[in-house]
Parts: structure tokens; C-alpha cells; sequence
């Protein structure tokens, strides 16, 4: 039964284009890691047929990431999602699918076309998250500098009295006289 329907609706061709798309996958500029799975998951369904097997699928996405979210996610996952296994990564990966999806519908989003002018004059974008890390790293430096520079002061006792005056003398001192 499956035979027949995959000649008459998925010729060779097809299937090949198809798995070739699956296989090149790169996620877009600006795309979000759930848009990025919806569109990985949208092209597995339009050749159930693939042929991939599971831990294929998930390196095949994950490689296909851009650089900044391959780090975002090794970092939630607290070391490299390629050091877990198939069933863990495709979890792990369709939790945080999930989870940006929420919280970024959360937020009002303006989406605003990049400007090409921008790019034709040479100058470099840099992504929130590089931004962001950057912006952390410097007043990590300040507080450095400024932790450095401060000097604490010796804790200062008073001054012992000595017996023939008649002031007061102050525990500190009394174990001296």
C-alpha cells in the first residue's frame, strides 16, 4: 500500500530534492529557534519517506544553526547538545522550541526589515546577544578596576588611657593594663 502511494506522489526526483532540502538545512537570519524548528519539522513532514534516522535529523538541525543560537542552546542545556543523545536533544530541543515560541508572544515584537543600506555601507551588525555579552564583560571590568582601587581601611582601636588618668578605660585595652 505505502509503495504505490509514494511512486505516484513522491517519484524518485522529488524525493531526492526533498531530502536534499532536509539535509542543507540552515536556519535564516533573524529567524527564531522555534520558527526554525516549525520550518526543520514542516520539511521532515513533507518527506515522511527521508530515510533519515533520528540522530541524523537532530545533528542535521543543530548544525544547521546559526553560531549565536548553538550557543544559546548548549548553554541551556549546560554543555553541548551534541553530547546527549538523540531522544534528549530532540527533547530538549522541542522544549526550548516551545518555550521561546511563549516568550517571545509574549513581548510586543516589531519586525523591521534589515536595511541593506546598512550592509552596502560596510557597516557590521551584531546580534543581541553578542551585544548584550558585551555590554556584561565591560562593567565586569569596571567592577574589576574599581574593586582594585579601593582600599579598605585597617579597622582603627582606640587609643589606651593610661592608669593615672582618670578616663574610662575600654575593654579593648583592659587586657594591656
Amino acid at each position: 500500500m505505502r509503495q504505490p502511494f509514494h511512486a505516484r506522489f513522491f517519484p524518485p526526483s522529488k524525493t531526492a530534492k526533498l531530502r536534499d532540502q532536509i539535509t542543507r538545512f540552515t536556519q535564516k537570519d533573524g529567524e527564531y529557534l522555534y520558527d526554525a524548528w516549525e520550518r526543520f519539522k514542516e520539511m521532515l513532514r513533507l518527506c515522511p519517506h527521508h530515510g533519515l534516522e533520528k540522530w541524523l535529523i537532530v545533528h542535521t538541525f543543530y548544525n544547521g544553526l546559526s553560531y549565536t543560537t548553538k550557543m544559546t542552546v548548549d548553554a541551556a542545556v549546560d554543555g553541548a547538545l551534541m553530547n546527549k543523545n538523540y531522544k534528549t536533544s530532540y527533547a530538549l530541543i522541542e522544549d526550548m522550541a516551545q518555550n521561546h515560541y511563549q516568550w517571545t508572544s509574549e513581548r510586543a515584537i516589531t519586525v523591521v526589515a534589515p536595511s541593506p543600506s546598512k550592509k552596502e555601507a560596510g557597516m557590521y551588525e551584531i546580534s543581541t546577544l553578542d551585544h548584550l555579552t558585551a555590554k556584561v564583560d565591560a562593567l565586569s571590568q569596571k567592577f574589576d578596576k574599581i574593586s582594585v582601587s579601593v582600599v579598605t581601611p585597617a579597622p582603627v582601636s582606640p587609643p589606651c588611657v593610661s592608669a593615672v588618668t582618670p578616663a574610662p578605660v575600654s575593654l579593648s585595652c583592659q587586657t594591656h593594663i
